[in-house]
């Protein structure tokens, strides 16, 4: 197509036509999802998967009185990935997961990770006001998850924990995660979808954010008749929903996927150790080629459910250490 529209020329003073192309927009189809036989999973089905499992759960101690919780997640096949989210999500693809493994059922904690890196400190959650007695909500308390650790610092505790115990301890790869968090359920949760009410199963971003604004010399949650409050509450959340928890805690309410895993999809991002690569899918391990960037996985307390679903993904440099990213180990046999 071809339109004309008019310039000045600087030698005569006289306005000049100008031809100019514009380019036809292309439609890129939307790919097609890969079909699958047996997928999804029902709940009878995973019943019967981990009925054939000698055993579901499993206790790993780091040091007296410090242990980890690990379940047994089966071996299968899905279809990974999804072609009607972001693009870096597309094209779906089957993917096998070849053998079975255990995942701990929570967030590695404070306490788990500073009995072997005692000096780390979790520090702090912001509070949106500028006089402060505190700086602000505590992140290191011993049954939080522990949070600004990088992709390198959480592969080191992985061999210092394998060294320990005796047992291949490691990150998930992207693969193992989408399973585990997907738990044989296609949609975008395992609880349901975009539109579902996510208070009883995840810390996700809903009213309970309202708190992070406050006021004072000793800062408490601002009234929302307080005429400061509009320019504190910002963050984007969900406020039909109250999920019980404001940031990251210890105290778990929530209910367990049908795996028996908790917080997939919110409370904290979690790190793999795939290399961020474009889609379909194919496994890369991060320590043997020292990428530019790493994928974590999942959504986190300050997300809403848009970017907390089963197929999101996010990049993050390997020395990264940021409040929103934690660790769920797993063990390989």
């Amino acid at each position: 197509m071809e339109k004309r529209t008019g310039r000045i020329c600087c030698a005569t003073g006289k306005k000049e036509p100008v031809k100019y192309s514009v380019a036809p927009v292309s439609k890129e189809k939307t790919p097609k999802i890969p079909k699958l036989k047996g997928w999804p999973l029902s709940e009878k089905q995973i019943e019967q998967i981990l009925a054939k499992e000698e055993h579901l759960r499993k206790e790993i101690e780091i040091k007296d009185g410090v242990s980890i919780t690990f379940v047994r997640i089966p071996a299968g096949k899905f279809i990974m990935g999804n072609n009607k989210g972001y693009p870096n999500e597309s094209p779906a693809s089957v993917v096998e997961i070849k053998k079975s493994f255990w995942m701990a059922e929570k967030e590695l904690t404070n306490e788990q990770y500073n009995a072997l890196v005692p000096e780390h400190d979790s520090r702090i959650y912001a509070q949106f006001w500028k006089d402060h007695t505190t700086p602000g909500y505590p992140a290191n308390k011993p049954r939080q998850p522990v949070i600004r650790v990088s992709y390198q610092e959480a592969i080191r505790y992985c061999e210092q924990l394998s060294a320990l115990i005796g047992l291949k301890v490691n990150l998930p790869t992207e693969a193992q995660w989408e399973w585990a968090c997907r738990a044989g359920q296609e949609t975008d949760f395992w609880y349901g979808d975009m539109t579902t009410d996510f208070g009883k199963y995840e810390n996700l971003a809903d009213v309970q954010l309202e708190k992070m604004a406050v006021t004072g010399i000793d800062p408490q949650p601002m009234p929302k008749d307080d005429p400061w409050c509009i320019y504190y509450n910002y963050l984007p959340k969900i406020e039909s929903v109250d999920d019980g928890l404001m940031i990251p805690s210890g105290e778990y309410t929530y209910e367990k996927n049908p795996f028996r895993l908790l917080n997939m999809h919110g409370n904290l991002a979690e790190w793999t150790r795939s290399v961020y690569l474009p889609y379909p899918y194919k496994e890369q391990d991060s320590r043997l080629l020292s990428p530019k960037h790493v994928v974590a996985r999942g959504g986190a307390w300050i997300y809403r459910p848009k970017s907390a679903t089963d197929t999101l993904r996010n990049a993050y440099l390997p020395l990264q250490k940021v409040n929103n990213v934690g660790i769920r180990l797993i063990l390989e046999d």
